[in-house]
């Protein structure tokens, strides 16, 4: 029996209805053998909504963990490997320095506001304190003052994005325009983008132009608050499909292994340069996960960052669109 063989800490018993099956059985047995084997964990995952309703029922009354879902436990197991992790490695220190005032006001100011996450000017201000990378760019409301901006641009191109603090998702709003590189390709953007902030009532509204970076590798750098484990960064594929790649690393800060969790990623690898591509800047990426680490460390208030995407050239890593939540 698995649980007699002492091979095993965690064991999942997936339960899904079949003709012959038995769920309020099977989790009666269940719950009979869990509570003998106090060195083991057992999980069940009884997939099939009504029909094993009341095999479920049964392990709630045991007070036995059980989910609906497999992806749930998988979820879970990652987290209890996490805390073991955390737990047996070693403490880094990281030496904090003082925040500027200005900075320190602005943050004040925007809690004070009821604000989800700060205003693209702090944000800026925050990234040339710490000396992150991002792209040329100007706030704008007056049309005439962002075209004269884009114009000492031009022809190389650059993005117009909404910047609002309630537009945390700007593709599903229509909130960027890329390649814009001429006056009617602004005009256009401009006009879409004025459209966006009427339509979604966006308060505090304006538009942000940057420079548009090209031959770079999309990847993303952010930050959460978790209640058992403090501040987890998370570092991987960027970009609209960093969600369907899943392909990330994780870490519990304060760490130091920065090195070791981009190589621990596929894009870790594609940044190495593949099929004959020139590498990308790792070291630059490097001091850029450091330098999102200091931020959250120094500046509490800030409870989640996300920047998505950051893209990695042959010699920057640039900050395309940086988030920083407060609540």
């Amino acid at each position: 029996m698995l649980c007699e063989s002492g091979e095993y800490k965690n064991i999942i018993v997936l339960l899904t209805p079949q003709m012959v099956t038995e769920s309020k059985e099977t989790a009666e047995a269940i719950a009979r053998i869990a509570p003998q084997y106090k060195n083991v964990n057992i999980f069940s995952v009884f997939v099939g909504g009504l029909k094993v309703k009341e095999g479920r029922k049964v392990l709630d009354g045991a007070h036995l963990l059980n989910y609906e879902y497999p992806i749930d436990i998988v979820r879970l197991l990652g987290m209890l490997k996490a805390q073991m992790a955390y737990k047996n490695v070693q403490h880094v220190d990281v030496p904090t320095n003082e925040v500027p005032q200005a900075i320190r006001a602005a943050v004040a100011d925007a809690k004070v506001q009821g604000l989800a996450s700060l205003p693209q000017n702090v944000v800026n201000m925050i990234m040339d304190h710490y000396g992150i990378d991002y792209p040329k760019s100007g706030n704008f409301t007056d049309k005439a003052a962002a075209l004269a901006f884009c114009q000492k641009i031009f022809p190389a191109p650059v993005v117009l994005k909404l910047s609002a603090p309630d537009a945390l998702h700007k593709t599903e709003m229509k909130g960027i325009y890329l390649n814009v590189h001429d006056e009617a390709t602004f005009n256009e953007a401009w006009d879409g983008l004025n459209g966006s902030i009427q339509k979604f009532q966006l308060k505090g509204a304006s538009v942000l132009i940057q420079e548009m970076i090209v031959k770079a590798t999309e990847t993303i750098v952010g930050v959460n608050s978790d209640k058992n484990f403090g501040r987890v960064m998370v570092f991987g594929t960027g970009g609209i499909y960093t969600e369907v790649m899943k392909d990330t690393a994780l870490r519990i800060l304060p760490a130091a292994d920065f090195d070791a969790m981009i190589k621990e990623t596929k894009v870790g690898t594609i940044l190495n340069g593949v099929r004959g591509e020139e590498p990308k800047a790792a070291g630059p990426l490097k001091n850029t996960l450091q330098k999102v680490q200091q931020v959250v460390l120094e500046i509490p208030e800030i409870t989640a960052i996300d920047g998505n995407p950051v893209l990695v050239t042959k010699d920057r890593a640039v900050v395309v669109d940086f988030k920083m939540l407060l609540k």
